[in-house]
């Protein structure tokens, strides 16, 4: 058996590798950061416990979408995550400075106490170290609970954007899903590119780039579609069989693209939100041999952006 090159094995190893690890996330890495840095503080752990644990179920969370792929996901929950052991180590600032003042309270308790049992004037000095000392720890407490409530007002300013960004993803989705259920009448599939509206042939004339009725009735609710969704912009992909030469293919397939990019105009969808390709007869979707698989390579595909206005590459 004849051995793989080195170089060949290495590549290969890479490859595998790719295909089983997500990338990596910054935004999940600085909440990792985060969790940890507030799981290690002693105020956090005596005084937060609650809000710890609550910041390392949001950490699982972003973990578990990063493993299944999901970066948008990963990232929302990454934030969210960070803010909650953000709010964990104010929380514990605000127990370590408690604690604090609470010590000071004893101790001048104590040098009270012993100044009872001495000379007044003896008394006296410490009775007033005491309180001296007991007005410094007051208004250490007093700028420490200013700080804690600068901080949890920050916090509840950042929560509230990370739960706004949270709706919006969900409006988001909810507008991806409406969308998909408008074009179901259309046969529309989700593919890697988006989603896909195929019209067939049969919607021009043989040969030709002029669109029957039937087609222009799809091309209708297309628009209607876009006219519900403007945040989405579409693209029309014309391909064609194998028959004929391959610039007539080119030509009619840009041709008949380009027909649907009209219809689609002639009902209100303005221009710069329709690109227009014509493949030819590259990307088949059945074998050229047969009538039949010829019938279903001769298409127009219109493939539909994401909530950005982007395309995937094909």
């Amino acid at each position: 058996m004849k051995k793989l090159p080195l170089g060949l094995v290495s590549a290969m190893v890479v490859l595998t590798a790719c295909q089983t690890t997500p990338p990596p996330n910054p935004a999940l890495e600085n909440a990792r950061n985060a969790v940890n840095a507030a799981g290690a503080d002693a105020g956090v752990n005596a005084g937060a416990p609650q809000e710890l644990q609550r910041a390392r179920q949001a950490l699982a969370a972003a973990e578990t979408s990063w493993k299944a792929g999901d970066q948008e996901e990963t990232g929302a929950r990454a934030y969210v995550a960070k803010q909650r052991a953000n709010i964990a180590m104010e929380a514990g600032a605000r127990y370590t400075m408690e604690q604090r003042l609470k010590s000071a309270s004893a101790e001048r308790d104590h040098i009270l106490a012993e100044a009872r049992t001495r000379e007044a004037q003896v008394a006296e000095s410490r009775v007033a170290q005491a309180n001296q000392q007991a007005a410094n720890a007051q208004a250490q407490a007093a700028n420490a609970q200013s700080q804690a409530a600068s901080a949890q007002a920050q916090a509840d300013a950042e929560r509230q954007r990370t739960e706004a960004q949270a709706r919006q993803l969900e409006q988001e989705r909810a507008r991806s899903t409406q969308m998909q259920q408008d074009l179901q009448a259309l046969a529309a599939k989700s593919t890697a590119r988006g989603v896909v509206v195929t019209l067939q042939d049969v919607l021009f004339d043989s040969g030709k780039a002029q669109l029957r009725s039937g087609g222009i009735h799809d091309i209708e609710r297309v628009a209607g579609v876009l006219r519900n969704h403007p945040e989405r912009r579409v693209r029309v992909e014309g391909f064609t069989d194998s028959q004929g030469s391959e610039s007539f293919n080119a030509e009619l397939s840009r041709r008949r693209a380009e027909a649907v990019r009209n219809a689609l105009e002639s009902f209100g969808i303005p221009e710069a939100r329709v690109e227009t390709r014509g493949y030819g007869e590259e990307y088949p979707v059945a074998d050229n041999a047969t009538a039949s698989g010829r019938q279903q390579n001769r298409r127009v595909e219109i493939v539909f952006s994401d909530s950005n206005g982007q395309f995937a590459a094909r």
